[in-house]
């Protein structure tokens, strides 16, 4: 049953050195596309702190993985 059981979603997320989302892309999906579709659209929402300037990257891409439970 969809109601009792974990879903996990794993995407990768690419920032600009602002701390802009530049791009997300699911890279294993959930199983259940109105949680990627919300995940989605809430980390193109977001909004990260800036990379320190010694960091020296234009943009960097970080993989993530989120697990929402009932409980």
């Amino acid at each position: 049953e969809t109601s009792r059981r974990a879903f996990t979603t794993q995407f990768r997320l690419t920032l600009t050195s602002s701390g802009r989302v530049a791009d997300v892309q699911v890279l294993i999906p959930s199983g259940y596309e109105a949680m990627d579709r919300s995940v989605l659209a809430a980390v193109h929402e977001a909004m990260f702190p800036p990379f320190p300037p010694s960091l020296g990257y234009p943009s960097l891409p970080f993989p993530v993985e989120i697990v929402l439970t009932p409980d």
